[in-house]
């Protein structure tokens, strides 16, 4: 600071200026405000508080401030916290550790399948079982005449009528598990799949009735031709080929319905390495039955002299519905692809299982047969089939373990 007499620095807090001796009075020249007041401290006077107040001091000294109450009508809020009890009162203690183990109470067109399903399944059912042909004539030719299943027609193996009661029992199994509350997806899968897989199988059916009838009456014209006798021929189709196409219309339906089960249904995915690999062995085992044996081409897959147009197209479509239901069911990853494709890939199973350890009479491979094969399956399709299986099994088992609660 400065001396308002001589103006020399003065050190702060010095009276008296060292080089005038003159005694600084604090008022800078001129006059003005003083520059420090000094004033005395004094103690405000506060009424203690006793350490335990009572509630009248408490509110007294820390109001409780709420926000206002409207003055209208509160129907809305009474019905939103009414709405929001409900909810509360529903809430599992343990709900977020289940969040993907939970299936959806009800889903839009459950009834309806599960209805289509069990109808489909039915029916199936009955038609394997049911006589879908008979036979006769005067000609001298006994080894056609008869009754025939489904099971007796030509070129379709005596495997051919379990296959039939596979499809059916788990298009009825997949409807009855589409009302269960923990398996409406795979469910709806299984029965979507075993639905797809009859549809080339009734044109089999179709095949072996018409090949029958026709290898029946040229052996009849034969017979009467070299003077052995045989004015009349004749042949039914009974109620039970019929039902065969009906059920292959109500397996499609069945497909069809399914397919609005097929989005995410919330839960834990499954394993993508397992699905790709499933995916891949349903492929590899619908090709292994279109590799030529000893002394055929791949050619005659498409054309030979041995097969018709419908049966070549019956036998193409068999493999590549097996292969295209197979691969988008595993490469859905989720319980309805698990189903669907178990539900494709089990008639082409039976058929390899069943010709491989010759279980029947005439059991033969799927799809029929692979050109210039000895009834066989394919080794490639035995490997694809085994690939198929065990990866489905592996992705059973995950499924069941992340859908059980802990």
């Amino acid at each position: 600071m400065l001396c308002h007499h001589c103006g020399n620095d003065m050190p702060l807090g010095r009276r008296v200026c060292a080089t005038c001796g003159e005694t600084d009075d604090l008022t800078p020249p001129g006059g003005g405000p003083t520059v420090f007041t000094i004033v005395e401290q004094t103690e405000i006077e506060t009424t203690p508080r006793e350490p335990w107040a009572t509630p009248e001091q408490a509110a007294a000294w820390y109001p409780v401030t709420s926000p206002p109450i409207p003055s209208g009508p509160t129907q809305m809020s009474t019905q939103m916290s009414t709405e929001m009890s409900n909810k509360a009162s529903r809430i599992d203690p343990g709900s977020e550790l289940l969040t993907f183990t939970n299936e959806p109470i009800s889903t839009p067109g459950t009834t309806l399948l599960a209805v289509f399903a069990c109808l489909a399944g039915l029916i199936t059912i009955a038609g394997s079982m049911l006589q879908i042909l008979t036979i006769r004539s005067d000609a001298a030719i006994p080894q056609y005449l008869g009754d025939y299943t489904i099971s007796d027609l030509d070129g379709v193996g005596t495997n051919f009528q379990i296959a039939w009661l596979i499809a059916g029992t788990l298009m009825l199994l997949g409807g009855l598990l589409v009302v269960q509350h923990t398996a409406v997806r795979f469910g709806a899968g299984l029965a979507g799949g075993a639905g797809a897989i009859i549809v080339p199988l009734v044109a089999f059916a179709g095949f072996g009735t018409n090949s029958l009838t026709d290898r029946a009456l040229q052996q009849a014209q034969y017979v009467a031709s070299v003077g052995e006798g045989g004015t009349q021929f004749e042949f039914t189709l009974h109620v039970g080929f019929f039902t065969l196409f009906v059920a292959a219309a109500f397996g499609a339906a069945t497909l069809v319905l399914a397919i609005g089960f097929a989005r995410d249904d919330g839960r834990v995915p499954l394993t993508t390495w397992l699905c790709v690999a499933g995916a891949l062995g349903c492929v590899v085992a619908g090709a292994g039955q279109l590799i030529p044996g000893v002394g055929a081409r791949f050619a005659d897959n498409f054309s030979n002299p041995y097969s018709v147009g419908a049966f070549v197209v019956a036998r193409l479509a068999m493999i590549a519905m097996m292969v295209v239901v197979g691969v988008l069911g595993f490469l859905l990853a989720n319980r309805f692809g698990l189903g669907l494709a178990l539900g494709a890939v089990s008639v082409y199973t039976w058929q390899w299982a069943s010709s491989l350890y010759e279980w029947g009479n005439l059991p033969l491979p799927p799809a029929i047969f692979n050109p210039g094969g000895d009834g066989k399956p394919h080794i490639v399709t035995t490997l694809g089939v085994v690939i198929a299986l065990v990866c489905a099994a592996r992705l059973a088992m995950i499924a069941r373990r992340a859908d059980t609660p802990a």
